[in-house]
């Protein structure tokens, strides 16, 4: 996570800042959350990778309550349908504006065939 974190912070991009979280359930969850508030998002999309029936995921509701403690300032939603998140992100995005897939790399790549 905190490889994402340095990455995302190195491209000095003047747009607003989109999450869409997802994590395994057997994750530090409560960590990767606090490093994520260093980005400053606008918004937060939580979901759960579906792609995966062997691998627990979190529940997005959890996760958003999470999130509401570390990142304050964040509109935060839970959506248990990842692709309906990806939707709700692009609505919100503006040009200049980063969506970023985060947290499981399950969700990552169900989402990557919506986004390419």
């Amino acid at each position: 996570m905190q490889t994402t974190i340095n990455t995302i912070k190195s491209l000095n991009f003047d747009g607003n800042l989109h999450l869409i979280v997802g994590f395994s359930a057997d994750k530090n969850i409560k960590t990767m959350c606090k490093q994520l508030t260093t980005l400053n998002p606008t918004t937060i999309y939580t979901t759960r990778s579906t792609s995966n029936p062997f691998r627990k995921a979190a529940d997005p509701v959890t996760l958003s309550q999470i999130l509401s403690k570390t990142c304050p300032r964040a509109k935060i939603k839970p959506i248990l349908e990842p692709q309906i998140a990806l939707l709700e992100a692009k609505k919100q995005a503006k040009v200049g504006d980063l969506i970023l897939v985060t947290g499981s790399i399950f969700l990552s790549g169900e989402l990557r065939a919506w986004l390419t």
